[in-house]
């Protein structure tokens, strides 16, 4: 029974590992305190044995935990070195010997014991001088050994043999318990020979390893020199090598110096040839820009004496044509006009005597005036297309007699002049036969009607027409090479001529100065108007030309003629033209010799 008690309290002692020496252990005590009569309950003066500091309990963590985090990152060199100096140098620790952790479960056991075979075993352990002054002899307070006490007078034969029994088993007790102290102390001697033998290896690996480290700081101390060495060498090397780099560069840089200025040179000299090529060529080019020049002036001069030539004998015909149809129009006028007094004559000797027949008359005369209108009318379109047969004519002649101009040229101003004279005549001749007409016409009303003339005359003629409108567009000589554009075109000012009723079935319309630019005459379409139109050009001078026109309806509105003035040329007259272009919403005209360039838009 006492053996399996004192099994149990050293059990944990064998299971501890071996890391502790003799020295800090107070070994524990045998005392006759576990045995019958084997002594006294341990005092409490003598020490417990105490948990080392450095050896926790076992089934504790020994590790010790990390720090948080490093402060400042180090250079792989400086961490290798640190190790190394953290493995080579020795702890405080180092130079004491292991220490042996005691559980605490028996730390506080003191055995006494009272024979001076375990007092013996006890001493003869080693111990180490700092554990000494605290180690108590296992016989210190062991109390003298007790010789048995005689049996009581009268003990039974059965009491004795029970008290041999139990000092056997104390003397068994007692060996088993020398027995296995001997076993601990061997262990612990063994352990402790161990750790020795281990503190040595870890003090050879550390003399090791700080060898090893001398050697690799010397090697890098070396190392480091070379490199120094290296980068010097090399720094020098770069020097030379910049210096004659610079020593190439400046060469290379006169060189080029050289080359370009040379090239500058010739370039210099090239551009200098080129100029004076260049002003002969500028100088041959003038003068042959200028001969040819002369020679398109002189062109243009014959083609403008052939067309001033071929337009003064169509001025001459077409003179000669208009003072015909008008000696023609005024015996006309002037049998209508004699016929009209004679009707008027009889219809006022009539009417006293039967009013009836005065109006039968009167009706009568109307219907004669119609007729006499619609012959009129009949041989105007008859004179008209004899005047255009005569023309073609004319042309045909004046294209055989272009070629014969040169040798009557003479003739053709006598001519000139007798024309002329006869112009004049007849304009006289004209404005008489007007006035005399006018003055006929009105004297039966006993109003007298003035005679207005103009640069721009519009005679209308006929029973029936709508009012007449009249635009100008400015259109100077100086820009008649640039035709009107599409605004232009419709911006027109209007214009207010002075109207005048010559008869009851003529009315005139007179512009007194004309400016340079387009005057377009026009009107409201009428289906059933009978009017009919010619215009009159600079009527009190020499330059009178009379000029029949046709209405042409253009967006709803019929344009009576359109005319440009000073020229007076008509935009109906295509002869007057040397041709024509016509798009979508356009009809250019242009005549080459004078460069007119003359547009009108669709409206």
């Amino acid at each position: 029974m006492h053996s399996l008690m004192f099994a149990a309290m050293i059990a944990p002692v064998m299971q501890l590992p071996v890391v502790a020496t003799t020295e800090k252990v107070d070994f524990f005590r045998l005392s006759s305190f576990f045995f019958p009569g084997g002594g006294d309950v341990p005092s409490d003066d003598s020490p417990p044995l105490q948990q080392s500091a450095s050896n926790p309990p076992l089934g504790t963590d020994t590790m010790a935990s990390a720090p948080d985090a490093p402060e400042e990152a180090a250079s792989p060199l400086e961490q290798t070195t640190a190790e190394d100096d953290a493995v080579l140098s020795p702890s405080a620790d180092d130079s004491a010997p292991p220490e042996m952790v005691i559980p605490p479960s028996v730390g506080h056991l003191v055995v006494k014991s009272p024979l001076p075979a375990a007092t013996s075993m006890a001493a003869a352990l080693p111990t180490s001088p700092q554990a000494s002054p605290r180690k108590t002899p296992v016989t210190d307070n062991a109390p003298p050994k007790q010789e048995p006490v005689a049996a009581a007078v009268g003990e039974s034969p059965a009491a004795e043999r029970e008290k041999d029994r139990l000092a056997v088993l104390h003397e068994e007790e007692l060996r088993r318990a020398e027995e296995e102290a001997a076993r601990q102390a061997e262990s612990v001697r063994l352990a402790l020979e161990r750790q020795e033998q281990e503190r040595l290896e870890r003090e050879k690996s550390a003399q090791e390893q700080r060898t090893r480290l001398a050697a690799e700081q010397k090697r890098l101390a070396q190392e480091k020199a070379r490199q120094q060495q290296l980068a010097r060498e090399q720094a020098e090397r770069d020097r030379t090598s910049r210096e004659e780099a610079l020593r190439t560069a400046e060469l290379e840089r006169k060189a080029r110096e050289r080359v370009e200025q040379k090239r500058l040179a010739q370039e210099k000299a090239r551009q200098e040839q080129l100029v004076r090529n260049q002003a002969e060529r500028d100088r041959t080019s003038r003068e042959e820009a200028l001969r040819t020049a002369e020679l398109e002036r002189k062109a243009r001069e014959r083609v403008e004496q052939k067309r001033l030539a071929q337009e003064k004998a169509r001025q001459e015909q077409l003179a000669r044509e208009q003072a015909e149809r008008d000696r023609t129009s005024r015996e006309e006028a002037l049998r209508k006009a004699e016929q009209e007094r004679k009707a008027r004559e009889l219809a006022e000797h009539k009417r006293a005597s039967q009013e009836r027949r005065a109006r039968l008359a009167a009706e009568q005369e109307q219907k004669a005036r119609e007729a006499e209108l619609l012959r009129a009318e009949n041989e105007r379109l008859a004179r008209e297309k004899a005047r255009q047969e005569q023309l073609a004519r004319e042309q045909a002649v004046h294209d055989s007699k272009s070629r014969e101009d040169a040798l009557r040229k003479i003739e053709q101003q006598k001519k000139d002049r007798i024309f002329q004279e006869n112009n004049r005549l007849a304009a006289e001749k004209s404005l008489l036969g007007q006035l005399a007409k006018m003055q006929t016409s009105r004297e039966a009303k006993g109003i007298p009607v003035p005679i207005v003339t103009g640069d721009l005359k519009l005679v209308i003629s006929g029973k029936k027409y709508p009012p007449l409108t009249v635009t100008f567009k400015k259109f100077e000589k100086s820009r008649r090479d640039r035709p009107f554009t599409r605004t232009e075109s419709r911006n027109g000012i209007p214009v207010f001529p002075v109207i005048v009723t010559a008869s009851a079935d003529i009315r005139e319309a007179v512009i007194e100065k004309t400016k340079e630019g387009v005057y377009t005459f026009s009107q409201k379409h009428c289906g059933n108007c009978d009017a009919s139109f010619s215009l009159i050009l600079y009527e009190a001078t020499a330059k009178r030309v009379k000029k029949t026109v046709r209405p042409r309806t253009v967006g709803g509105k019929e344009v009576v003629a359109r005319i440009l003035m000073p020229e007076g040329i008509l935009w109906d007259d295509d002869a007057a033209f040397t041709g024509s272009i016509e798009d979508g919403d356009s009809i250019t005209k242009f005549e080459s010799a004078s460069g007119l360039v003359w547009k009108e838009y669709s409206e």
